[in-house]
Order: C-alpha cells, then sequence, then structure tokens
C-alpha cells in the first residue's frame, strides 16, 4: 500500500520560549536562593505574531482557513538513515543546513535570513521510501524590489536543490524524480522573522 509521510523542520533562526513555569519545574522556588519563580523579573516584550506568518492562517473566507502550528508529534528509531530517523525528517534538517551554509557563505543568496522551516512529504510503499512528493520550504528574506517569489524559487532550484542532492547517499538520490512538488515561501512574503515575530523551538514542531 503506497501513503505519504511529512516531517518537518525549524532552522536555528526560529527562537527559544523562556517562561516563569519553567523556573519552577526546574526547581528555583526558594526565594532564599536569590532566584526564584515568583520573583525573578521578566520582561515582557512579546506582540502580535508577525503579519507575514498570520497571512498563512487567518481567511475571511472560513473554507479556506488555517490551522496554524497546531500538529501531532511522535518519535520513533528505524533503519532508514545512519541517524535511525525517517527519511522526511533527515532530508529536512539537511536542506535548512544547507540553506544556513549559503547564507554564512554570503556569496549566493545574499537577501537570506536566519529563519526558515522546511517540510518534506515522502511517499512510502510499505515501510520502503519510493519518491519525494512535495518540499516545502519558508525562508526569511530581505525585503525585494522584483518578484521575490520568483527569484528565490528560481535561486532555490538552481543553488540548494542541487547542494542538497549531491550531499546525499545514493540511496536517497533516487527519491528525487522529476515530479516532485516544490513549494518555496507559500503565505508570500516572509520579511519578518526570528524572535521578533514568531517563537517556537529550534530543530522540532509540536
Amino acid at each position: 500500500m503506497s501513503y505519504l509521510f511529512t516531517s518537518e523542520s525549524v532552522s536555528e533562526g526560529h527562537p527559544e520560549k523562556h517562561i516563569r513555569d519553567l523556573i519552577r519545574k526546574i526547581g528555583y522556588t526558594d526565594p532564599k536562593l536569590r532566584f526564584s519563580s515568583e520573583e525573578v523579573e521578566i520582561i515582557n516584550l512579546i506582540h502580535n505574531q508577525s503579519e507575514n506568518i498570520n497571512q498563512a492562517v487567518e481567511s475571511e473566507n472560513t473554507h479556506e482557513q488555517g490551522a496554524g502550528d497546531q500538529g501531532i508529534m511522535f518519535g520513533f528509531a528505524c533503519n532508514q538513515t545512519e541517524n535511525f530517523m525517517p527519511v522526511a525528517i533527515e532530508l529536512s534538517h539537511r536542506v535548512l543546513q544547507i540553506l544556513s551554509g549559503i547564507r554564512k557563505e554570503g556569496k549566493e543568496m545574499q537577501y537570506l535570513q536566519p529563519d526558515s522551516k522546511a517540510q518534506f512529504t515522502v511517499e512510502y510503499s510499505g515501510d520502503r521510501a519510493e519518491r519525494v512528493d512535495t518540499i516545502l520550504v519558508s525562508t526569511q528574506h530581505d525585503e525585494l524590489h522584483q518578484d521575490q517569489k520568483g527569484l528565490i524559487y528560481q535561486d532555490f532550484k538552481r543553488i540548494v536543490i542541487p547542494r542538497l542532492i549531491n550531499s546525499l547517499p545514493e540511496k536517497f538520490v533516487r527519491l528525487f524524480q522529476e515530479d516532485y512538488k516544490l513549494i518555496i515561501n507559500p503565505s508570500g512574503q516572509f520579511i519578518k522573522g526570528g524572535p521578533d515575530a514568531d517563537t517556537g523551538l529550534t530543530g522540532r514542531k509540536i
């Protein structure tokens, strides 16, 4: 039986969240320690989620209303990769590492900013990965004075995908057939990102 399996990863530019409850859970509850969950000063600079992100979720048409970052997380070890992870999450992690490397090199795609996320959907037959069905990447970028969506898409196809494929063992290269779908920044522009726009955990989703 054939089915699709999707995994998503977020980049190093996605922020981490710290809250008073976590301080309490760790055990800092005694004021005599001079650091406690009740007395610690927390400067709250939280504001609404970036409109760049929010526009992908909220819609006046209820039939097109998104669900936000809601999902179910589960995990397991498998023999699909050397890291004992499913192929989809391995590819999601790797493409973000490559994107980060390109940004830090500063020679190509110079409009890239740190925040990004990637999602790979892989088609399986039984327990065997057969092909990449969809690659979806959202990457933060400078404000561009041209068709930014088309530019980033073309650069991704020309620069990132070849680097990704060249970094993979042959058993994964075969998964990239000509009919896979490549979707870049589907919500539109992604200028506002990082801690100024959203919160989350690097390397995982809920």
